[in-house]
């Protein structure tokens, strides 16, 4: 397995999400133990070097839908040849969005496995919740997705075209699908996938936990994009209800994103302007500073979240959690083990959550004792080594 040439595709060749974290970090995890890598993606800038070919994204969010929905030479070219030159033994797909039938056609025939990063492979919004009253769906686009006004008619049929074809190619390309949680597994399947195995996300457990021993001045911490499917909106209304009961509680937010403005809005119009810190976007090094600062970590998320990597980060460094029932993180924020499970779209039990582990110490202690044990079962050694095998059953496949 030592000589293999592994070609790692993801639609974004830049840091962008928990998926492109995840991607460069088993791009570096695998050079490390010896084989040869390569990657191919989209990025504002063009560029090629010894191991990667990144294209030049098309800018216009219009133009790159539609692109989504069509097949596009120059990029099929462009990859044919790149894989005829690597000759890779294994191709692992990640996300394919922005070329998604260009890009099949130029991996098949070829050793071919794809980790789905997000529900968006069985629902059209990627959410998998109704939209019009945050309700979790099973997926699959139908009537129900007009019902719950989740999409207008044509976007409807469009994805339903798309899927199909989508389907039909992955069927032919695809030999082994791999997905970061059990549940979006157990969706794949439903949706009519059956070689689908799940493999965690993985985190450098030692580079994630701060050394700091400082005091714990923040209450609350929430770590991620500012988006409307991350549920921050929710989380500020819960620490309304917080301050009910603490006058000085403090939440302090890590992140960047498209509601920010929207959130401090909401903020200071429940009167919190003294009770919640923006502190924007914060360098990866940076942010164990603030889990060894708080005395909890929310993940509010509304939509069916992939995984969930701050939820490992914070249990790494011993502390309590409160999660959302939404896609994989139950499976990490486990009910009165490390932390407790809430429905995100009511602030009244985020707040209630909140405010039993503030107040019970030793329940805090052993969430972040119990955390601390959990994170060690998504450390890089072992899910890497899960990704190794994945690579040997296809190779072995190949060969029968």
């Amino acid at each position: 397995m030592k000589e293999l040439k592994i070609l790692q595709i993801n639609e974004s060749h830049f840091e962008a999400g928990g998926q492109e974290r995840y991607f460069f970090d088993l791009i570096n995890a695998l050079r490390e133990k010896g084989y040869k890598v390569y990657s191919f993606g989209f990025a504002p800038k063009a560029r090629r070097d010894a191991n990667s070919l990144v294209l030049k994204d098309t800018p216009n969010f219009v133009l790159r839908q539609i692109k989504r929905f069509l097949f596009d030479p120059s990029v099929y070219i462009k990859l044919s040849r790149y894989i005829k030159e690597i000759k890779p033994d294994i191709i692992h797909l990640h996300g394919i969005n922005k070329s998604t039938f260009s890009v099949l056609a130029a991996c098949r025939g070829y050793n071919t496995v794809m980790t789905v990063h997000n529900y968006g492979f069985v629902c059209p919004t990627i959410w998998c919740v109704y939209k019009n009253n945050l309700q979790i769906c099973k997926g699959t686009p139908g009537l129900k997705c007009l019902k719950h006004r989740c999409i207008n008619p044509i976007t409807l049929i469009t994805f339903k075209i798309h899927f199909k074809i989508r389907d039909l190619l992955l069927r032919k390309v695809v030999r082994q699908f791999i997905t970061p949680s059990k549940r979006l597994k157990y969706y794949l399947q439903d949706y009519g996938f059956k070689n689908v195995v799940d493999i965690h996300y993985f985190v450098e457990l030692k580079g994630v936990v701060s050394k700091q021993k400082t005091k714990k001045d923040i209450d609350v911490l929430y770590v991620g994009r500012l988006d409307r499917e991350k549920g921050v909106d929710f989380l500020i209304r819960a620490i309304k209800h917080v301050k009910e009961h603490y006058q000085n509680v403090k939440g302090v937010v890590v992140g960047w994103g498209p509601e920010r403005e929207k959130l401090e809005g909401l903020a200071k119009e429940l009167g919190l302007e003294k009770n919640i810190l923006f502190v924007g976007k914060v360098l990866f090094e940076k942010v164990k500073d603030y889990y060894a600062r708080s005395k909890l970590v929310v993940v509010p998320s509304v939509y069916m979240e992939q995984f969930g990597i701050v939820g490992i980060e914070a249990m790494a460094n011993g502390i309590p959690l409160i999660g959302s029932d939404r896609g994989g993180i139950p499976e990490w924020c486990i009910h009165g083990k490390t932390g407790l499970v809430v429905e995100p779209t009511k602030p009244r039990e985020i707040a209630d959550a909140i405010i039993k582990i503030i107040r019970d110490e030793k329940l805090s202690k052993g969430f972040g004792e119990n955390g601390k044990k959990e994170a060690r079962r998504f450390d890089k050694r072992d899910r890497v080594r899960d990704v190794e095998g994945v690579y040997k059953k296809v190779l072995k496949w190949s060969k029968i």
